[in-house]
């Protein structure tokens, strides 16, 4: 009963603190169906630290909610809901950050057209293929997505496009020998209906993410731009930017099992092509990627890395993620034996 109402389009200026702030968004039936964006808005996003919260039907919290913010650390959020499916959502928002004094913020809901979001990464390398993540709203399949160039440069159509759902969607474009500079980037849907997203990719030279592997091409062939990894015969290893992590707790107990994280990185700003590694324990430690597996007593595995959400068997420039893999110490370990793990 005394949840604040939160019209659509109108902006609610407020007050947030560590304890909840809530609002109830009573959406009319005729926009039903629909993609709404609720904004959280402060005075300083880079020193405040928010969050928000929506739920359907009931106050939401961080243990519960239909949907929540998207920028951990920021004092500025929203929420997309991708498809409204009934009249009420409650919102729920909090400031995280220690010590959390009055905050003035303001709360909007806006319904939203077709239109793009944001673009990740929003940069890539001249040498080949670059796969970006697009955020947004009504995406469907078989859309269209092509960068225009603003200095005048012709434009370029993705060679592929890949939906995911109704807010999200990755498109690949061939960006060998493509000019330098920025570009806007367009979609078009099959019933004709477009939406821009201006100023939000630029072109670069190639890099490989500041990592340092020599000016020897790794290969002997040269290959083209629709080859994930771009030129097979380029220099400072641009077939092999995966980098990786092995985090190992410090220490465990004999005979329990326990969790060993993998972080992968395409730091460089083109595709590369899926890896493929092996893990070995060298002390006897099974290894499994779940904890019922270690009875198998398997002692290496071999991983693939890769983004399952993309066909075509690659990691998109600037992407990230981790791998969990289980293991446990032997039975028969002596007290502070050390267990050493090799990942190639």
């Amino acid at each position: 009963v005394k949840v604040k109402n939160l019209e659509i389009n109108t902006t609610a200026a407020d007050t947030l603190t560590a304890g909840y702030l809530y609002y109830k968004l009573t959406v009319p039936f005729n926009l039903k169906g629909q993609t709404i964006m609720v904004q959280l808005q402060s005075p300083d996003s880079l020193t405040a630290s928010n969050e928000a919260y929506v739920g359907l039907g009931y106050t939401p919290s961080a243990a519960r909610f239909d949907y929540r913010f998207d920028r951990p650390g920021f004092g500025n959020q929203r929420i997309v809901i991708e498809t409204v499916l009934d009249s009420v959502y409650y919102i729920a928002a909090r400031s995280t950050k220690a010590n959390a004094g009055f905050q003035p913020v303001t709360l909007k809901a806006v319904v939203l057209p077709f239109s793009i979001l944001s673009v990740t990464s929003n940069q890539g390398g001249n040498t080949g293929n670059v796969t970006v993540l697009l955020k947004g709203t009504l995406f469907r399949d078989s859309m269209v997505a092509t960068l225009h160039g603003i200095a005048g440069n012709n434009d370029i159509t993705a060679t592929a496009a890949y939906f995911i759902s109704s807010t999200s969607a990755y498109a690949s474009f061939n960006l060998k020998g493509a000019p330098l500079g920025l570009y806007d980037l367009k979609l078009r849907k099959p019933d004709g209906s477009t939406t821009t997203l201006g100023s939000s990719f630029t072109v670069q030279n190639t890099n490989n993410g500041g990592l340092l592997t020599g000016a020897v091409g790794n290969s002997g062939g040269t290959g083209t731009g629709n080859e994930p990894g771009c030129d097979p015969g380029a220099g400072s290893g641009l077939n092999s930017q995966l980098q990786t992590e092995l985090v190992i707790p410090k220490k465990v107990f004999v005979g329990w099992p326990f969790q060993l994280q993998i972080n992968y990185t395409n730091s460089s700003n083109v595709d590369i092509p899926a890896q493929v590694l092996t893990l070995y324990s060298q002390n006897g430690a099974p290894l499994a990627f779940t904890q019922d597996g270690l009875s198998a007593g398997a002692t290496k595995l071999t991983i693939e890395f890769s983004n399952s959400s993309i066909p075509g068997n690659i990691i998109p420039a600037g992407s990230s993620g981790t791998i969990t893999v289980y293991c446990k110490a032997p039975d028969n370990a002596s007290p502070h034996q050390k267990i050493f793990f090799k990942l190639q």
